[in-house]
């Protein structure tokens, strides 16, 4: 399935296929070298921030109703560079904070810290 349809799907799902701008592309452009392990993501850019939410809101729920696609898509909102060693420097103090505890208690949630109001147990290896 053509990415750019299915992207539009969604968004009709969620209600915002009149927001999503016309730029969706995968991300480089150009094909990698052969033999690269990487795939490479589709950017779905929108006309403004609320639509964007939205989209990441009620990506999973809308993803349900495509029993033909696989179901561990992962969505998130593109961030700049700074934003990303905020967020993996947040993954690592949740990380850390879980060890702590001794349960899986904290996670991340758009650059902020959260806690589960019941924990569970954290999964040895």
């Amino acid at each position: 399935m053509d990415e750019r349809a299915l992207v539009e799907q969604i968004a009709e799902e969620c209600g915002i296929k009149d927001k999503l701008s016309p730029d969706i592309h995968r991300h480089p452009k150009t094909p990698p070298e052969s033999g690269a392990k990487r795939d490479r993501i589709v950017k779905v850019p929108f006309l403004d921030k609320f639509s964007r939410d939205k989209f990441l809101y009620n990506f999973r729920n809308a993803l349900k109703k495509f029993p033909n696609l696989p179901q561990f898509i992962k969505v998130r909102r593109d961030m700049t560079q700074s934003e990303l060693k905020i967020l993996y420097s947040l993954r690592q103090q949740a990380y850390q904070a879980n060890i702590a505890a001794g349960e899986y208690k904290y996670f991340v949630v758009d650059l902020e810290i959260k806690s589960l109001k019941n924990p569970r147990p954290l999964r040895t290896r």
